[in-house]
């Protein structure tokens, strides 16, 4: 039995390797960073939860629109909605090039192929 790769498994494994190295990456630096303060002498705030120090936290009363807003104070809104765009874009070509290859059968699950020939073949 021999494991046979593609150009596309590759650049899932470095989509895969980028996202856990960045991550790390992050860690570290906070890691870094509350370090040197503590040495310093300005711990400040130091919480678990998402929400921060009470100054910068936001309402409850929002109605479910802080869903959409990103806890990332540093991050400018229009870079937020270029990378959902640019991922929705990515997500629309991929299935476009799906059903171009496969036709409208994409849609159509593997255990509906099975039951529907399984049934075929009892009733004739």
């Amino acid at each position: 039995m021999a494991l046979s790769l593609r150009w596309y498994d590759a650049l899932c494994f470095a989509i895969v390797a980028a996202a856990a190295l960045g991550a790390g990456w992050l860690i570290l630096a906070k890691v870094r960073r509350r370090r040197r303060e503590k040495v310093n002498g300005a711990a400040g705030y130091v919480s678990l939860a998402a929400e921060g120090p009470p100054e910068r936290r936001r309402r409850r009363s929002d109605g479910g629109a802080g869903v959409w807003v990103s806890s990332w104070t540093g991050l400018h809104p229009g870079w937020l909605l270029g990378v959902r765009v640019a991922s929705a874009t990515v997500m629309v070509i991929l299935l476009a090039c799906d059903i171009a290859e496969w036709g409208l059968l994409i849609f159509v699950y593997y255990t509906e192929i099975l039951r529907f020939t399984t049934v075929h073949a009892l009733v004739r």
